[in-house]
């Protein structure tokens, strides 16, 4: 069995990151024992998170009886000794001072107002990009995937399979159909907040995909192909009124409970 992971000769002095070999197609299945010791004896806990760079995934990794996160990069991975659910409150908490609780509920305001069905999985989503939960976004097991790194999702039997940028697949529990919908909850999510912390704001007529900076997939293209700037809910300043009432709301019951 071919190995998919190789240490980087390029990191010596970091000994957590992991490069891929680039030709080799990599499916993480957690009932392949060979491919998860292997793994495993390739990889060793970090403390940090690389913030200057884009997450792909994050896995969660079953180590010594306890719940890991193994956080996918363009060329490396790193292994956290936390679940994925506290790593995703730290990337809001890093990029934008968002708390995880109040940043779910003001866009469920956000997308009610805009007639946008209630969603079950809500995303992370930052000015840079977005991470959306396959399952329940607390559970331990729950694996988050950035939707805009995925090239394609490909079915082996009844198992479906995601596929990054980076050649770096895995198997999703979730169907196809409800995966797609999710993407485009994440897309929306994203460009709310980007839109939120921009500067400068495109045309109207921007294309959702070049306003998200996304790189190209065919699978991206379907989704988005109709989507423009203009259609995002609400408009710039509508999240951040949200979150301060919320916020102030929250203060006031706290303190009414003192």
């Amino acid at each position: 069995m071919k190995r998919c992971y190789s240490p980087s000769s390029l990191n010596k002095l970091d000994p957590y990151r992991l490069s891929f070999e680039p030709k080799c197609k990599r499916f993480l299945n957690l009932s392949d024992l060979t491919t998860c010791h292997e793994l495993d004896a390739l990889i060793r806990p970090t403390m940090t998170i690389d913030f200057e760079k884009e997450i792909f995934a994050i896995l969660p990794f079953v180590r010594d009886d306890l719940t890991h996160s193994l956080i996918i990069y363009q060329d490396y991975c790193s292994l956290l000794p936390q679940p994925p659910f506290p790593i995703i409150k730290q990337i809001l908490l890093h990029f934008h001072f968002y708390e995880y609780a109040l940043f779910k509920d003001t866009l469920y305001h956000l997308f009610s107002q805009s007639n946008i069905k209630r969603q079950y999985k809500i995303p992370c989503a930052t000015s840079e990009y977005s991470l959306l939960p396959l399952t329940n976004a607390t559970k331990k097991d729950t694996i988050w995937v950035n939707p805009g790194k995925i090239m394609t999702l490909s079915a082996a039997g009844p198992q479906l399979f995601i596929e990054l940028h980076n050649q770096f697949s895995f198997p999703s529990s979730v169907e196809s159909r409800r995966l797609k919908q999710t993407m485009l909850i994440s897309f929306l999510a994203h460009g709310i907040i980007k839109r939120e912390h921009s500067y400068q704001l495109p045309r109207a007529n921007t294309s959702l995909t070049e306003f998200l900076d996304l790189s190209f997939s065919p699978l991206t293209n379907h989704l988005l192909g109709e989507l423009h700037f203009h259609d995002l809910p609400g408009k710039r300043g509508s999240f951040s009124l949200i979150y301060q009432d919320l916020y102030a709301e929250e203060s006031q019951q706290k303190m009414r409970q003192k």
